[in-house]
């Protein structure tokens, strides 16, 4: 008798522990939106998956988007005020942001990459380079359609906002559109003050001050990360 109490008893706490286990809070963020969707990040047995669910509780689940080997406290979910909301996935060197609107179906609204650099301000370490990919303006992605390896392609990127920089690279060469060097003051160096006003990989085109005139040139972006 009394070991039928005990195997009773096992049973019964094995099957607490499992219980417990499989109720184990799988979220690491999330957000509710006024009109009562959610968003959130969970944790999956490959890495992470981003989940939302619209007001009448259907599910849509992305699991590309945040890389298996991401760090769980870099990952946030934030709401704006014109009611969408981004998954921002912070990296040492930069930070990727993806905006998507809610509603019925989930819709990828952009997607950025933040780099860090120098600043020439200075009352600022670091300035925001931020790239933001074109062609999502010409296509719908629904969020389980939306593919991590076909967003942020370098050829894809333009920046969104001019910024102050410096030169990182001991000699960055001055470029024509081309991408050939130009005959006049052959390159910068590090620490000069330039303003990036254009993307087009590999190369950015700057403002900076030469002879106490207004230049502007191409230059490799290696030369300002």
């Amino acid at each position: 008798m009394k070991f039928c109490i005990k195997a009773i008893l096992s049973l019964v706490f094995f099957s607490i522990a499992i219980v417990s286990y499989a109720n184990e809070d799988r979220t690491v963020t999330s957000v509710k939106q006024h009109d009562g969707s959610e968003w959130s990040v969970e944790r999956d047995a490959d890495g992470y998956s981003l989940l939302y669910a619209n007001i009448n509780k259907k599910f849509y689940r992305n699991i590309t988007l945040i890389g298996p080997g991401s760090n769980e406290n870099a990952l946030f979910l934030s709401s704006n005020s014109d009611g969408t909301v981004t998954l921002v996935i912070a990296y040492p060197r930069d930070t990727l942001a993806y905006e998507f609107s809610g509603g019925a179906v989930p819709v990828l609204r952009s997607a950025c990459r933040e780099m860090r650099i120098a600043s020439s301000d200075e009352m600022e370490v670091v300035a925001l380079m931020n790239l933001c990919d074109k062609n999502i303006q010409k296509n719908s992605y629904s969020l389980p359609d939306v593919k991590a390896d076909a967003l942020l392609q370098v050829e894809n990127l333009r920046l969104q906002a001019p910024v102050s920089a410096l030169i990182s690279s001991d000699k960055a060469f001055l470029l024509d559109r081309a991408g050939n060097s130009k005959p006049r003051k052959p390159y910068l160096i590090k620490g000069d003050k330039v303003v990036i006003e254009n993307y087009k990989h590999p190369l950015v085109i700057i403002n900076y001050t030469s002879r106490g005139k207004l230049a502007s040139a191409w230059i490799n972006v290696v030369d300002i990360l």
